[in-house]
């Protein structure tokens, strides 16, 4: 049970100690973002506050834990214990000092254990390798998700601007429509036809609008940057070779 305790003791300091220094080495990432945002700058100014990346530290510090824990285990292990007792001394003993206390030193080392300690160091090590190669795909995929996220927007924004000119279009004619109906020269059922066909180009811009800010807001948070809404976005340059 001790040993369990300090384990969790030991997990717990290395957690804080890699929170304190991711903090002190992202600093920049404190930066409020551009106007306009470019790619480049996502993905330099993303935060590693996102499940994804905090799911791989957690289990990299675990593999460490467990990784210091086996060498622990067979390292030399030393016990100090002692108790302090004040006697009263028997009327018949030469001795007659009243200190009766005693201090232990236990000193423990496994010899050997048929193999067992070395095989659980290596699995321990080989689990600290497999965390860090977690780690680098969870960055890798952490990127693609914001480069993904960031060409989400540019089409919600491309969307936005086509159905709002098809709405700004639509209205005219609507509104044109209703002046000619008002001197007779536009019938009802014409002004009626209009009137829905606006009504849904209207409903659709209405939709992009809020497509462009839910795209937003996974782009947000993709970058680990929960609430911080760009407003605008710049086109990066494609080359196809």
């Amino acid at each position: 049970m001790i040993e369990k305790i300090g384990r969790y003791l030991l997990l717990g300091l290395l957690v804080a100690g890699a929170a304190v220094a991711e903090g002190a080495s992202s600093d920049t990432t404190s930066d409020p973002l551009p106007e306009p945002l470019t790619l480049e700058a996502a993905l330099r100014l993303a935060r590693p506050q996102v499940p994804l990346l905090l799911k791989a530290e957690a289990q990299q510090q675990s593999a460490r834990a467990g990784l210091l824990e086996s060498e622990a285990l067979d390292g030399l292990r030393v016990k100090l214990d002692g108790s302090l007792w004040a006697i009263k001394p028997s009327y018949r003993s030469s001795n007659r000092s009243s200190n009766d206390s005693s201090a232990h030193l236990r000193v423990h080392k496994r010899l050997y254990d048929f193999g067992y300690q070395p095989a659980r160091k290596d699995a321990a090590a080989r689990r600290v390798a497999a965390g860090k190669a977690e780690q680098l795909d969870a960055r890798q995929r952490n990127r693609l998700a914001i480069m993904q996220a960031y060409f989400d927007v540019i089409l919600a924004d491309l969307e936005f601007a086509r159905d709002n000119e098809a709405m700004s279009v639509a209205f005219v004619q609507y509104d044109r429509a209703r002046d000619r109906h008002e001197l007779g020269q536009v019938s009802d059922v014409d002004l009626l036809r209009l009137q829905a066909a606006y009504e849904v180009v209207h409903r659709r811009q209405v939709a992009s609008a809020a497509r462009q800010r839910l795209a937003r807001s996974r782009l947000a948070l993709a970058m680990g940057r929960p609430g911080e809404l760009v407003s605008e976005l710049e086109m990066p340059e494609i080359t196809i070779p």
